[in-house]
């Protein structure tokens, strides 16, 4: 029986691990726009009245379900309420602090319950926190407003108790029960009902459980109880989930339902928004997870062996390899769909991110313990000095190479949120001396990389410029809410609507937002054309006022962009995103 962890060593953790995340997250760049346009843009239309509206959220398609914000809107609700005269910004700050806070949690959970659990060596909770802790996958995914992301938070809880009821006794149900409400919960109300496909696993070992603590003839009343309780806890989340969305769309719909037929569907799905080769969530785990994904690729052998050779490696614990019966059916599985989808995204494999580390961490664990065995029966003894040396340079090597992609995400691509920062804090200087309002700030191809109307004062509205992209853009939310028409024509199909842009063009703009290559005049994509309408703009003089270097991906070698290297030969090229405003500013 292990020792018990003392409560105040746990609190002392775990109030380290909220701070960690709460202020690591802001070196992070917002990844996806999907985020930004699809969840920060509805928040802020929720707490303010505006926002930009994608046709997710259009009444007649309706595949978005505001129960997912409800928590954090009552949380920046509560913070106005705390501090009513909060700026934007701030207030943005610290609803994303509290999303990575929460997977600070998530982790700390992961980690108690693999160190309480008699059956599971410590070493396996330390190394998988420290993969955790120092991935840039965490980095990024922890405070994203992301239903993936969410899920993610949520494949750690109920991991957590999964890993407290391997104990058995009477917590063993309890346990089982509370993973299972948890995957519920991730299934019905955050509008993302694939990852459903994570908790299969954890729904066939109940069954499994509860079939072998029957008597021998009780088992299937036991598992239908099982199926009944579980049937009735989700008719009660599908009825809140439904009741929110009844509020903000005033008419009965699922969004959930109507976003999975969607993407099964034979109207196009998310293949319209851009296809990728196989290979992609392989090079996208190498960059978010360098040696950790490696190892947990290694450990679908290592397990084929382990089973193989269980006489003979005694050392290794059952609750180990029951650890790893959970963590990776449910890992690869979930890695078999997502990847034979045509369309991919980064964050498609966030809900798996923490079962990476987890599966990592026993890999490792093991392997070391293998080569320690294996020393013993060659030579007649174990070094362990050699074994505890390559244990450490491999957690070295991860911690250098993952160190390197932060820093590297941080100074290449922070740019558009510090542009947009300090356009707020100028325009709160503007607005104590002037009453001009319902000013334009204007983006071209760079509308993907807006942070969020958190970021704009009430005197500014993002407006778009024609540019390569050639989709469907959002448009502002209507002022009546999100059930009545929208002000101009969405479509599921991702056509361009020429409504979107600003009447009259740049001369229309009161400041503008672009990024700026050396080599592009002669792009299909420049921005130079813009460039050149402001030249040309009759109604004032536009000046540069704010520039921030950001990433050229196309002129820097791959090994560079990816990885910070302040020290190497070749050094990356580097554009300029930068703030333009006309006349008086």
């Amino acid at each position: 029986m292990k020792p018990a962890v003392s409560s105040s060593s746990s609190m002392m953790l775990l109030a380290c691990l909220l701070v960690y995340r709460s202020i690591l997250i802001h070196y992070s760049p917002i990844m996806d726009c999907d985020e930004v346009y699809n969840y920060w843009e509805p928040l802020h239309f929720m707490l303010f009245g505006s926002g930009m509206q994608t046709w997710e959220y259009s009444p007649e398609y309706s595949l978005r379900t505001f129960a997912y914000l409800t928590p954090i809107y009552l949380v920046g609700r509560a913070t106005l309420w705390i501090r009513s005269t909060m700026d934007k910004v701030m207030l943005f700050k610290i609803l994303r602090s509290s999303l990575a806070g929460v997977t600070g949690w998530a982790e700390f959970e992961v980690f108690n319950s693999l160190l309480e659990s008699p059956g599971i060596d410590d070493v396996i909770a330390y190394v998988y926190l420290s993969f955790s802790l120092m991935s840039p996958g965490m980095f990024h995914a922890s405070g994203a407003l992301l239903p993936s992301s969410t899920a993610m938070q949520m494949v750690m809880f109920s991991v957590a108790q999964l890993i407290r009821s391997f104990d058995g006794g009477a917590q063993q149900i309890y346990c089982i029960r509370n993973a299972i409400f948890i995957g519920l919960c991730a299934t019905l109300a955050i509008g993302w009902p694939f990852c459903a496909l994570c908790w299969i696993p954890c729904g066939l070992y109940a069954i499994w459980v509860h079939y072998s603590i029957s008597d021998g003839t009780s088992y299937v009343s036991n598992i239908v109880r099982l199926l009944c309780r579980t049937l009735a806890h989700a008719i009660v989340i599908q009825i809140l989930v439904t009741g929110i969305d009844f509020v903000y769309y005033q008419k009965l719909t699922i969004p959930s339902l109507n976003i999975f037929l969607y993407n099964t569907g034979s109207s196009g799905g998310d293949e319209l928004y851009g296809v990728e080769a196989w290979t992609y969530y392989f090079k996208n785990l190498l960059l978010n997870f360098n040696v950790i994904a490696l190892l947990s690729i290694a450990s679908i052998p290592l397990l084929i062996w382990d089973f193989g050779w269980a006489k003979t490696f005694s050392f290794t614990a059952n609750k180990t390899r029951l650890l790893q019966m959970h963590v990776l059916p449910s890992l690869f599985c979930w890695m078999l769909v997502i990847g034979v989808r045509p369309h991919k995204e980064e964050r498609f494999v966030f809900p798996v991110y923490s079962l990476f580390c987890v599966s990592a961490a026993e890999t490792l664990t093991s392997m070391f313990r293998r080569l320690n065995i294996l020393l013993k029966a060659n030579v007649g003894y174990g070094n362990d000095i050699l074994g505890k040396s390559l244990f450490l340079c491999v957690l070295m090597l991860c911690s250098l190479i993952s160190m390197s992609r932060m820093l590297a995400l941080h100074h290449y691509y922070s740019a558009p949120i510090e542009i947009y920062s300090s356009l707020f804090e100028r325009m709160k200087l503007v607005q104590a001396s002037s009453s001009r309002s319902n000013m334009h700030v204007c983006v071209g191809g760079e509308w993907y990389r807006f942070p969020s109307s958190f970021f704009l004062p009430d005197s500014l509205q993002l407006s778009y410029l024609p540019s390569s992209f050639k989709g469907q853009l959002p448009q502002p939310f209507p002022p009546g809410g999100v059930s009545v028409d929208p002000t101009g024509p969405f479509n599921n199909k991702n056509r361009e609507e020429e409504s979107r842009y600003i009447s009259g063009g740049v001369n229309s703009c009161a400041f503008l937002i672009a990024l700026v290559f050396d080599y592009d005049r002669k792009s299909s994509d420049s921005v130079y054309s813009i460039l050149d309408e402001m030249k040309a703009d009759a109604t004032g003089t536009w000046k540069n006022i704010e520039n921030r270097p950001f990433l050229n991906a196309e002129g820097t070698s791959v090994l560079v962009r990816s990885l910070y290297l302040p020290f190497a030969s070749q050094t990356p090229a580097m554009g300029q995103y930068q703030l333009f405003a006309k006349t008086i500013f």
